[in-house]
């Protein structure tokens, strides 16, 4: 660990990926209702899609509409995850923080609060896949607490990369499962 970055480490961190869930991803026939968190039907799909859906938070349905994780509601049984159509590609993270691929990363935000931007080191230099404007470029290792997750707790920052296929290409080229990470102030702008 570099000592110009003592002050400002946050640790060590578990690092895992997310995306938007593709209901193409998970074909067949449906019979699970997508709910908004008035009970509203939103549509009908496959288990393996609701699951995912609610897993990554944000989804792409078949007929086009992209659908975000809104509240936990009681449509059908009690904590069920009703979403809500949202005309942003990449969904939205908590209070309403557009998620950008390669930039966002949601966090435990008793350890990282949501807002902060982070170094992460490792990321730094690393051949972003995918195509321009969202993928193609050489990361600068800066990324901002956009999200938090159900399952995420303490050291661990859940990296979101758009689309699972960027995933796999990406763990292989980076191939950390854990990372160093620090404040970015002065490193980062302000939004990355």
């Amino acid at each position: 660990m570099s000592t110009a970055h003592a002050e400002e480490a946050y640790g060590r961190f578990q690092l895992t990926f997310y995306w938007v869930a593709d209901e193409k991803d998970a074909p067949g026939r449906g019979n699970a209702l997508i709910y908004d968190s008035s009970c509203a039907v939103l549509g009908v799909t496959t288990l393996a899609f609701l699951r995912s859906l609610a897993l990554e938070g944000t989804g792409a349905l078949v007929d086009g509409r992209t659908l975000n994780f809104d509240a936990r509601c009681a449509c059908g049984w009690v904590g069920v995850p009703c979403f809500r159509e949202v005309d942003e590609r990449w969904g939205f993270g908590v209070d309403g923080r557009r998620l950008r691929p390669f930039r966002s990363v949601a966090s435990d935000p008793g350890v990282v609060p949501t807002g902060t931007v982070l170094y992460i080191p490792d990321l730094d230099g690393v051949e972003v896949p995918g195509e321009p404007p969202w993928g193609g470029f050489v990361h600068d290792g800066c990324v901002v607490a956009d999200d938090r997750g159900s399952a995420i707790d303490g050291a661990q920052l859940d990296f979101f990369v758009g689309q699972k296929d960027l995933y796999k290409i990406l763990d292989k080229r980076l191939h950390r499962p854990v990372v160093w990470v620090y404040g970015g102030d002065g490193r980062c702008p302000a939004r990355p």
